[in-house]
């Protein structure tokens, strides 16, 4: 199974929303989620983890997607060889980052992040780009390319952006777009 952790998306809880229903469009999900355990398939292919406070990781090889509410995260935290997906605006999860040897890929509408939506495209259909070289948790390169997002409903461009890169980065294949 993938691992993602999910952190910090306390309240609107867009982030976890949207990455639990892409990956239980990808394959299936596994989700831990505060008092709340369950499967969305059999043979799921992702375990997601969901954490309003985190004060140690010791997982390795998944995603860490950081959501808004960091303000119980502590500041020397280790995320191992995780990689994290985080919205650059998110000022606290950058600062948290900062000196980690982590490749961090940044979420925006700016074409100097990692991935952005790419065109205007109206519901239900979004035009993501992967901006730069990005390499999965199984150690493969991914090369900068644009690709279609069919979305169910309406999903802000954060929680759009992070679930799109959570499945990039599991190497879940992107020509055919993804559902969300």
């Amino acid at each position: 199974m993938k691992k993602v952790i999910i952190c910090g998306d306390c309240g609107s809880r867009a982030v976890t929303r949207a990455v639990i229903r892409a990956c239980s469009e990808s394959g299936g999900a596994f989700v831990c989620d505060g008092a709340k355990i369950y499967e969305t398939c059999p043979d799921p292919k992702f375990l997601i983890i969901t954490a309003c406070t985190l004060t140690d990781i010791s997982c390795n090889d998944g995603i860490i997607v950081f959501g808004k509410a960091l303000c119980q995260i502590r500041p020397d935290i280790k995320i191992g060889t995780m990689i994290p997906v985080v919205d650059t605006s998110n000022i606290d999860a950058l600062t948290l980052l900062k000196g980690s040897n982590a490749c961090v890929v940044g979420c925006s509408m700016s074409g100097h992040d990692t991935i952005s939506v790419s065109g205007i495209k109206d519901f239900p259909s979004k035009l993501i780009s992967l901006q730069r070289n990005v390499r999965t948790i199984d150690g493969e390169t991914i090369e900068p390319h644009e690709f279609t997002v069919r979305l169910s409903r309406e999903i802000p461009v954060y929680p759009l952006l992070a679930s799109c890169s959570v499945l990039l980065l599991s190497g879940e294949p992107s020509g055919n777009g993804y559902q969300i």
